[in-house]
């Protein structure tokens, strides 16, 4: 999923929870898996909908880019230096920039096209989650220059990724859970009132 995306579910969360019943959820059409003309009504969008979406694909080419310059400025070994310096304060530097891109874009996406400042803890929590995933992934990630055998730099990937799938969907359903209202039942209260108002003329 792009920061974009994120940031559209983060605003249709934050509308349902000012407008809508308590428990509703967001649904297909807003989280633009396919045309709103597509999408019977009141269809709810589920963790599968979200799952495969999750990536915030706008930052992975710089982190890419940022981590094979901080790789390639690494020395190679020599007699005198059998184990140059790994840039680890680098690379963590990198992986902390990523995340606070995530909160801070996604946080500010939502702002733009809510208005309200409110901070979307679903969505930046299904964007950090895929990023932080996806950095430990990579042979640059700064993790590797703690795996000191060329088993646990396969395997230990590895296992990132199938904890990651299982991360990336709790965090998903938290995209698709039920919304709460803001400020107790008063909205929920109102939008009764109004359904109920007196039809006489």
């Amino acid at each position: 999923m792009s920061v974009g995306s994120l940031t559209t579910i983060a605003a249709a969360r934050d509308d349902l929870r000012q407008t809508a019943p308590s428990g509703s959820r967001v649904s297909k059409g807003a989280i633009g898996k396919v045309p709103a003309h597509h999408v019977e009504a009141g269809q709810s969008a589920g963790v599968a909908d979200v799952l495969a979406k999750q990536l915030p694909t706008e930052l992975v080419a710089p982190y890419t880019a940022l981590t094979a310059v901080i790789v390639g400025a690494i020395a190679s070994p020599t007699p005198n230096s059998p184990h140059p310096d790994q840039l680890i304060a680098w690379r963590w530097t990198a992986f902390g920039v990523l995340v606070a891109s995530v909160i801070l874009l996604v946080w500010f996406g939502k702002q733009q096209k809510t208005g309200r400042w409110s901070f979307p803890l679903a969505a930046v929590t299904s964007g950090v989650v895929a990023a932080v995933v996806w950095a430990c992934m990579m042979p640059a990630s700064p993790i590797s220059p703690y795996l000191h055998s060329e088993h646990a730099q396969v395997l230990v990937p590895l296992f990132i990724a199938v904890a990651g799938v299982v991360a990336a969907a709790l965090s998903a359903s938290l995209l698709v859970s039920p919304t709460r209202q803001r400020g107790g039942g008063a909205a929920q209260k109102a939008a009764a009132d109004s359904s109920v108002a007196p039809t006489s003329r």
